[in-house]
Parts: structure tokens; C-alpha cells; sequence
């Protein structure tokens, strides 16, 4: 959280210095933070998922036997993909 309030406080101070022609620094900084308002709840959502496959993957370590079988990872959470560490067949 420190670094995005600190980041906040360099837009606003560019956001305050910006004295070029037509004021472009702030029209590119307010679609900057447009943007980012926009794409934040995505981005938590991304997160998330990849936080809840990181503890899908981590659950499925500790079970060899699932991988072996192809067996869910068991973590618990609603995991219901198969393990990943399974080898894969050969086409040949």
C-alpha cells in the first residue's frame, strides 16, 4: 500500500508542475489514472486466481500419488483441476 500512495503523490506533484502546451503531462496522467480505475478490480481478480492456483499447486506437491493418478489436488479450496505434474504421453 506505501508504494502506491507514494505514487499517487509523484502524479499529483507532475500533475502540478506541468506546465508544457496545452497541459499534455495532465491529460496523459488523468487517462493514465482512468485507466487504472478501470482495470484495478480485473486486476485483483487476476491476482486472485493466480494466488488460488499457487495454493492448488502447493496442496498437489505434498500428494505425489494424486499427480501419479491424475487425481484432484485436494487442497480444499474447490480445487477440482487435475494435478499438473503428471508427465505427458507420448504421441509416438
Amino acid at each position: 500500500m506505501a508504494c502506491g500512495e507514494k505514487s499517487n503523490e509523484v502524479l499529483n506533484e507532475i500533475y502540478a508542475a506541468d506546465t508544457s502546451p496545452n497541459r499534455i503531462v495532465q491529460r496523459i496522467i488523468k487517462d493514465f489514472l482512468a485507466f487504472r480505475a478501470e482495470i484495478l478490480p480485473w486486476t485483483r481478480v487476476s491476482e486472485q486466481a493466480y494466488l488460488n492456483a499457487g495454493d492448488c499447486r502447493s496442496s498437489s506437491s505434498s500428494r505425489p500419488e494424486a499427480a501419479r493418478d491424475g487425481q484432484s489436488c485436494g487442497s480444499g479450496g474447490g480445487c477440482d483441476r487435475p494435478s499438473g505434474n503428471r508427465p505427458l504421453k507420448s504421441s509416438r
